[in-house]
């Protein structure tokens, strides 16, 4: 059981680990916490609590993460537009993947692109 002190039970954190797997595998999807929760057999608040012990940030953060890291990469490795980017990752939209990469990484989609051919 995890405490209100962020100590979390040796047998609670394979199915958080579990979870970390799931969203790993696959960002695109938008599990809800309870899905994830009953998924691996936790419950939802040792899921929560655990996962932001574990990893430092929510659910919801980490999968964003996951997606911005994977559209980086895209961004780096593909001739892909933007929009392509934004859908193939599990945005629903150009401006809401634009807002949120620009939020993390203090550039645009299309600037990142663009420093990395002119350094090419």
């Amino acid at each position: 059981m995890i405490t209100t002190r962020g100590k979390i039970k040796d047998y609670d954190m394979p199915y958080i680990f579990a979870v970390q797997k799931i969203i790993d595998d696959n960002p695109k999807i938008d599990f809800t916490i309870t899905d994830l929760a009953q998924k691996v057999g936790i419950n939802e608040f040792k899921l929560k609590h655990g996962f932001k012990i574990l990893f430092q940030k929510g659910v919801h953060q980490y999968r964003l993460g996951v997606r911005l890291q994977q559209a980086k990469r895209k961004l780096e490795e593909t001739d892909l537009t933007i929009e392509e980017i934004a859908y193939t990752v599990g945005f629903k939209s150009r401006d809401g993947f634009t807002n949120a990469f620009k939020k993390v990484f203090k550039i645009s989609p299309r600037y990142w692109r663009n420093q990395l051919l002119v350094v090419a």
